[in-house]
């Protein structure tokens, strides 16, 4: 409900509002999918992909794929190793990709 909104009336059901913002002005798909292999109690192994598209004068499109490998030194900490590849289509940035080493610590 959007009482004292002006310009809105009050319904029951969903609205969508429009407004001016460059992300929503055209149709945006995601799609994103991670598999994940544990080995045993310790090393596990995962890939990541993102697929995002926007359907406006420039097609853009950006692509993210991740692999990596995890080890658990002990039920709450990790130790992490993977590849991430960036790749921009018409978007104006250069591709990217980088090798991340992460350590987690959990309590």
């Amino acid at each position: 409900r959007l009482d004292g909104v002006t310009g809105v009336q009050t319904c029951a059901l969903p609205i969508s509002v429009r407004r001016s913002n460059l992300a929503f002005d055209h149709d945006t798909s995601a799609w994103f999918t991670k598999l994940e292999q544990k080995w045993s109690d310790k090393w596990t192994t995962f890939g990541r992909y993102v697929l995002v598209e926007q359907d406006n004068a420039f097609k853009q499109k950006v692509t993210n794929w991740s692999v990596g490998v995890r080890h658990w030194y002990t039920p709450t900490l990790s130790f992490e190793l993977s590849y991430d590849s960036l790749k921009f289509d018409n978007v104006g940035k250069e591709d990217d990709s980088l090798i991340r080493f992460k350590t987690s610590v959990s309590f």
